[in-house]
This record gives structure tokens, C-alpha cells and sequence, in this order.
């Protein structure tokens, strides 16, 4: 697997952390922390998630979309524009309208 832009990934998915310790959005961050190719990387990344999670205040709809994310969201995948989707790390492309 290609190192993943670990700080880029971790703002990104910062955005959509939530208050709550049992939060599908911080579990959906701390999953994403695991893919981290080291275990210093991996602490950091979960450290910085935990830091954030206070500062941000989700709606249901963004907890419910991080617990959907949660089955989808694979390490092997971050590499890729779909899997990035797949984590909520990224937005879907827009459909070209003809």
C-alpha cells in the first residue's frame, strides 16, 4: 500500500468527528488511523482524532452517514479515489449532466 496522506486524511475526516466517546464518526477516524503504516503514526493519528472530536458538534445525519461509512471503509482501499469515498474522505464525483 502507498503511504497515505496521513495529515491530509486526518483533517479531512477531523471534519466529521463528533462530541459523543461512542461516535460512529470517531469510531469511522480511529479505523482510518489504523491503516497508518506505523504504530507512532497510528497513535498520533488516533491521538489527533480523540483531541478533535470535542471541538465539533455532528448532526444525526452525519453520525448515521459515518455509521454507514463504517462496513465500507477498508485500508486497502484509501489508496484510491473510491475507497477514499468509501471512508468519507472524499465526496463522489459529479455526474457530467448531457
Amino acid at each position: 500500500m502507498n503511504r497515505v496522506p496521513t495529515k491530509r486524511l486526518t483533517l479531512l475526516l477531523l471534519a466529521t468527528l463528533a462530541a459523543a466517546c461512542t461516535s460512529p464518526c470517531l469510531e469511522l477516524a480511529k479505523k482510518v488511523c489504523k491503516c497508518e503504516e506505523t504504530i507512532s503514526a497510528k497513535n498520533a493519528c488516533e491521538r489527533r482524532a480523540e483531541a478533535e472530536e470535542a471541538n465539533i458538534n455532528l448532526s444525526d445525519s452525519d453520525e448515521d452517514r459515518c455509521d454507514d461509512l463504517l462496513d465500507k471503509c477498508k485500508c486497502g482501499a484509501l489508496d484510491t479515489p473510491e475507497g477514499r469515498v468509501a471512508c468519507g474522505l472524499a465526496r463522489e464525483p459529479a455526474t457530467p449532466t448531457p
